[in-house]
């Protein structure tokens, strides 16, 4: 088994590449023929991988599922729960590897030591183990719920998309909801639209934003109560996810302003603001097992699904394809062939916020990301200027965040 397949496999890819090379010292391969079975029980002490060929797992109370060595699904262990009854039966020669499980919860216990952790490491990541194993399976089987849009949101594009709508209707609408109202009439004296002078009516903050201005603040607005939930960690992950949501859409905007002819700048920042959206969905799942933002942003164990579950939000939503194509180029950094420019700035726009306010992450270069040659921004030290310090996406980061 090579490092690079070593390092995406649930639940070691938690550990440094220093404790993987432990592991991968003691892994060991194994060529079986057609209709093998395998023993979970009898497996307790691995954890089990499919490296090539097609296998079927059939649990003792008949849930069963069928994978090949090409699907996800072969990045978790063949027997996600050890103590679970349940065999493999081979419907192709296959290649397996095995890898110490007992090992792997001595390292886990030593850099638990060596870090200071008062949580057992191992217990985590198998339970992580199990999670996406669970979530995996009901997104297969399309039973992850996913969140309604908005009535505000859908409200308000209706009066947008209506030729004889006006100001006054959008304006009445808006002021049902003192809250909403309140966010609205602040936008509108801040950068974020350029007034010079204070107002303090809704008609006149519509007035002063658009029609069509005001109907994105709004909707985006709307958006950001989806991610409220009742529990305080779960809440406090969500902010994050928000935040950082409404800083790609943001800098998606002035990019899109900047290098991406033909590109929509208001598109730009709502397919940004949207492309995280399965995060709402996955997080009702954690009431135990609490992620944390960067799991959901940045290629961690979660961010895969979190992207196919992102698509299948904005195809529920019926969404544009621009919106769908960018929830789904965002599962990788470089994704090849990706020739939509709204999935080429929001990646951008991924990036560079990251490289701008978390600069200790890892990111690929500028040049490695999927649809650059779209784009082609110039960069100073990696960092596109018109992004650094940005009026307009600090008073965007004021007004929703």
């Amino acid at each position: 088994m090579s490092r690079n397949r070593l390092a995406r496999l649930k639940p070691i890819d938690s550990l440094s590449d220093h404790h993987r090379n432990q592991l991968l010292a003691k892994v060991t391969n194994e060529v079986l023929p057609y209709r093998v079975e395998l023993d979970a029980g009898k497996e307790k002490d691995w954890f089990v991988y499919l490296l090539d060929g097609e296998i079927r797992v059939q649990t003792a109370d008949g849930d069963g599922e069928k994978f090949d060595a090409t699907s996800r699904r072969a990045f978790q262990p063949i027997f996600a729960d050890a103590t679970r009854p349940a065999k493999a039966v081979f419907q192709t020669e296959c290649r397996i590897a095995r890898v110490d499980r007992r090992l792997f919860h001595q390292i886990c216990e030593e850099k638990s030591e060596e870090d200071g952790y008062d949580v057992n490491a191992a217990e985590a990541a198998e339970m992580q183990a199990d999670v996406l194993k669970k979530l995996f399976e009901d997104y297969q089987k399309g039973t992850i719920p996913v969140p309604s849009i908005p009535e505000a949101a859908m409200r308000v594009r209706q009066l947008i998309d209506d030729p004889d709508a006006s100001i006054m209707e959008l304006a009445r609408y808006v002021e049902q909801d003192p809250a909403m109202a309140g966010k609205v009439v602040a936008a509108s004296n801040s950068a974020l639209s350029g007034g010079q002078t204070t107002i303090g009516s809704v008609k006149d903050a519509l007035v002063r934003l658009g029609m069509k201005p005001a109907g994105d603040l709004i909707t985006w607005l709307s958006m950001k109560g989806l991610f409220d939930f009742p529990s305080a960690n779960l809440r406090k992950t969500a902010k994050e996810i928000w935040r950082y949501s409404v800083l790609v859409g943001a800098s998606a905007r002035v990019l899109a302003d900047e290098y991406g002819a033909g590109i929509d700048g208001d598109k730009a920042f709502l397919a940004g603001l949207l492309h995280n959206i399965g995060a709402v969905a996955l997080l009702a799942y954690f009431d135990e097992f609490e992620p944390s933002s960067r799991e959901f942003m940045t290629g961690g164990s979660l961010h895969e699904i979190c992207a196919m579950v992102s698509t299948m939000v904005a195809q529920s939503w019926d969404l544009d394809g621009d919106f769908v194509t960018t929830a789904e180029s965002t599962a990788q950094w470089g994704a090849e062939g990706c020739d939509n420019a709204y999935a080429a700035v929001v990646n951008l726009a991924r990036q560079q916020v990251h490289a701008i306010h978390d600069p200790g992450l890892s990111v690929p270069a500028v040049e490695e990301l999927a649809g650059f040659e779209l784009l082609k921004p110039a960069l100073d030290d990696g960092i596109a200027p018109v992004l650094k310090d940005n009026d307009y996406i600090e008073s965007t980061l004021a007004a929703l965040a």
